[in-house]
């Protein structure tokens, strides 16, 4: 990185972890925002998948990073306190390890989808009532931006890059 003329990064927060890490002065530094597929911006419905009515959605890898646990935690509080319909549904890798250790009072409300192709992954967003990223650490964050371009209100966490990207379209915890 030192011999680079430039170094590209997607957000001033990761620039900054760079700069820190490896020493690089900050003028060498761009930042240049990723941007989502223009599928997600368009029309079209997405390709149906079977989902329940109402639901809060989660998507990404299943791993202590993205606060998996926290996800589940408070959709369990959230459904102790409100006796609501809604139940969760999480697309990404099938680990059902995720629930080892963890008080998943409601696991029967949960729907672990696994992978899904990009038009049902786009149904799903535009068909969920919120979608959930309480991330503990992203150097971007594509999966909100890609909800809200579906027209889905966001919450995500108040941590690294979600805030930089987000801006103020999201509600942050």
């Amino acid at each position: 990185l030192s011999t680079a003329d430039r170094v590209i990064t997607v957000s001033h927060f990761s620039k900054e972890e760079i700069v820190q890490q490896f020493n690089i002065p900050t003028e060498k530094m761009t930042v240049v925002y990723n941007g989502i597929d223009q599928y997600f911006l368009d029309d079209s419905p997405g390709e149906p998948l079977e989902l329940p009515d109402k639901y809060v959605l989660f998507t990404g890898s299943l791993n202590p990073r993205k606060n998996i646990e926290g996800v589940i935690e408070s959709f369990s509080k959230f459904k102790d306190k409100y006796d609501t319909e809604y139940e969760l549904v999480l697309i990404g890798p099938k680990n059902k390890a995720i629930f080892d250790g963890l008080r998943v009072s409601r696991a029967d409300e949960i729907y672990i989808m696994g992978f899904v192709s990009k038009e049902e992954l786009k149904f799903a967003y535009r068909n969920a009532s919120v979608f959930l990223y309480p991330s503990w650490y992203e150097g971007f964050g594509l999966p909100p931006l890609e909800a809200m371009a579906c027209g889905t209100p966001v919450i995500a966490a108040d941590s690294s890059a979600l805030p930089e990207v987000l801006g103020d379209a999201a509600i942050y915890v």
